[in-house]
Order: C-alpha cells, then structure tokens, then sequence
C-alpha cells in the first residue's frame, strides 16, 4: 500500500494497527476521534497526511516525517507546532480551527513562510 483513506472511519480512537505501514506516502485520517497519533511516527515515506477534526493536542510524533509535502492540521486542540519545524519541504500546512496564539506560532516554528500556507480561525493577540 502506499495511500490509505480511513476517513470517518466510525471514531477511530486507536490507530496502533497501521503501525506496520511504513511505505505509505498518503494518509488521511480525518474527522476521527484520535488524540494520540505515535503510531504514524515510522512514517516517513508520508507526503500527505491529513489529521483534520480530530482530538489532537501533540503532534511531536510527526517530527520526523521530514517528507511531508501537504499537512492537514485543522480543527484539532494544538497550541504549539514547533515539533513541525523540520518540515522544510511541506508546500500547504492547513491549522485552521486550533488554539495557536497570532501568527507568531508559525513564525517561531517554520523560518520562510514562503512555503507554508497557514489559515486560522482562532487567532488571539500576544
């Protein structure tokens, strides 16, 4: 396999069963349940990754995904994307609906916002 869909995979909680999935280089496991996603951190074939409405407050597991070319974050609980700043080939990173403070959590986290594409929705000022 190298691309799975699980969407809406009737709240997915638990994902340990796609650990063994290392040659993937698309995933989406959108509008889950899911608020732990260490199981992906083998991953590193991954180009898209799509982890939007979930329950997600960490996501330092994906820190070595350094492939990741489209990274679909909204609608989750983060506060803080800086595990993400390796992701220096990452062309749109979506984090709309989370809890990131201004634009300054992108700032800090990515060094050109050339390449990123970040939206929010719930922005608050420093």
């Amino acid at each position: 396999w190298k691309n799975a869909d699980f969407t809406y995979a009737v709240g997915c909680h638990d994902i340990n069963a796609l650990r063994a999935l290392t040659q993937l280089t698309s995933l989406s496991l959108n509008s889950n349940q899911l608020s732990d996603v260490s199981a992906l951190s083998d991953m590193t074939q991954l180009k898209s990754l799509d982890l939007r409405d979930n329950k997600l407050s960490d996501v330092s597991a994906l820190s070595g995904m350094t492939k990741l070319e489209y990274l679909y974050l909204g609608s989750n609980q983060l506060s803080d994307i800086r595990a993400l700043s390796g992701m220096t080939k990452l062309i749109e990173l979506h984090l709309t609906d989370n809890l990131l403070i201004g634009n300054c959590a992108v700032s800090e986290a990515f060094h050109t916002e050339e390449k990123v594409k970040a939206f929010f929705n719930r922005c608050f000022p420093l």
